[in-house]
């Protein structure tokens, strides 16, 4: 009497279903790649800010999880003069718990210099964060390198004539 192996025979029968799964998905890939080629001429590049200093306007606030799980907190701003008026930016801190402190002293600095009290229940903060942002006209001059945010240079103060 011949026995097959159990673990091989599984694992052609799997084999055999990813290989439909894996037509069927090529099939969803080509119909949505044609889609995709009526629309490609009309959709803008997104280019990397270039190195320099920019006047934003921060907006918003949110508190994610990355791919790697770490919680992060991200400060978006919109550029606010030049060629790349109202481009979007934004800033990262990582907050998770397990990263010794050091993202959340770059945040805690980052919130006592707009003014912004962290609460002490911390499921308040994006709520209350975007809340103060909304309430206070924030304008900040930020220094751009290779793509990211590098330090805040300061505030742009409101003038009025």
């Amino acid at each position: 009497m011949v026995t097959k192996n159990r673990k091989f025979a599984d694992f052609e029968e799997s084999s055999e279903l990813e290989n439909e799964s894996v037509l069927d998905n090529e099939e969803e890939i080509s119909e949505k790649l044609l889609e995709l080629e009526t629309k490609i001429d009309d959709i803008e590049p997104i280019h990397i800010v270039p190195d320099g200093s920019y006047s934003t306007h921060l907006f918003e606030c949110d508190i994610f999880k990355n791919k790697k799980d770490k919680l992060m907190f991200t400060a978006k701003f919109k550029i606010t003069e030049g060629k790349l008026k109202n481009r979007q930016i934004a800033k990262f801190y990582d907050i998770d718990s397990e990263s010794e402190g050091v993202g959340i002293a770059y945040f805690k600095s980052f919130a006592e210099m707009i003014g912004f009290q962290i609460p002490k229940k911390l499921s308040t903060l994006k709520s209350l964060f975007n809340k103060y942002v909304n309430e206070n006209s924030i304008n900040l001059i930020i220094a751009m390198k290779g793509g990211y945010i590098q330090t805040f240079i300061g505030f742009i103060e409101d003038t009025e004539e």
